[in-house]
């Protein structure tokens, strides 16, 4: 796939090289993969989008693929994200490690060193906090427009249309 191309190879290199600069690269690399596939997606899906769009206009009612596709558009890459994720019940471990590590500074006054080494664990833990936070967003996003489609009948299709059309037209959505 076009899209995807030397995208591994380039991972391989940074971690061979293990230099920040050869990670930042691959990870610009990473992200700018991201946004191809999802123009990608919206390209091979913006005709059945555009009708389903009509529809909604109309009043009509959506089918359950119709939805699907709907779906992908909203939130298909938070459903993927959190099938292919498997780090949460680790960063929540390790979150929890950092918060006992924490505490222990909490009620005393630190010495250079000490103070050295709650930087580092507020670090790590900011970084896992924002780890925890990302996925738990994704997931909370996959569940209330689960929630809000589980009557196709009763969508708020204005508020919809009006994301799906922003989409439609804007190669950064």
């Amino acid at each position: 796939m076009e899209e995807l191309k030397g995208l591994g190879k380039s991972m391989k290199a940074a971690r061979e090289s293990e230099t920040s600069e050869d990670f930042s690269r691959v990870s610009l690399l990473l992200n700018d993969g991201l946004n191809k596939i999802r123009e990608r997606i919206q390209d091979i899906t913006s005709d059945d989008m555009k009708d389903i769009l009509k529809k909604m206009g109309k009043g009509a009612a959506l089918t359950m693929k119709e939805i699907e596709c709907v779906k992908l558009w909203i939130i298909g890459d938070a459903e993927s994200y959190i099938e292919m994720e498997n780090n949460f019940d680790d960063w929540v471990k390790e979150f929890d490690r950092l918060q006992y590590d924490l505490s222990s500074y909490e009620t005393r006054d630190l010495s250079l060193d000490e103070l050295g080494k709650a930087h580092g664990v507020l670090e790590d833990a900011a970084r896992v906090g924002a780890d925890i936070a990302n996925y738990l967003d994704k997931k909370e996003r996959v569940e209330k427009f689960s929630q809000a489609t589980l009557n196709p009948s009763a969508l708020d299709t204005e508020v919809l249309q009006k994301i799906l059309k922003l989409k439609l037209h804007s190669p950064n959505m």
